[in-house]
């Protein structure tokens, strides 16, 4: 996409939505991230709750990682605009309100 161009992500468009698995919770409207799987970033070194960063309340595990759900929020906003998609731009939106609130 450096190019300027958005080709590749056009033709490719449906293929990479299908894998994102993207679909929100309908409680709290956030992407539920228990099922996918070991982060680099927002998930426990342990892999449990009983980790020290639980003792000190530096960390609360979750089905919905707070990282991941920034992440998608923004992946979505610049897909909806190199896309100029308005469907990707509203789940964007929707999914940044939903992580404030």
């Amino acid at each position: 996409m450096a190019t300027g161009m958005s080709d590749l992500a056009q033709a490719f468009e449906r293929e990479m939505a299908n894998r994102t698995f993207f679909s929100l919770d309908e409680k709290n409207g956030l992407l539920n991230t228990s099922n996918m799987g070991r982060h680099i970033v927002d998930w426990m070194p342990n892999g449990d709750e009983s980790d020290q960063t639980v003792a000190l309340g530096e960390f609360t595990a979750s089905d919905f990682m707070s990282v991941t759900n920034g992440f998608a929020a923004h992946g979505l906003a610049l897909l909806g605009e190199m896309l100029d998609n308005a469907i990707y731009k509203q789940q964007a939106e929707q999914l940044q309100k939903n992580i404030v609130k």
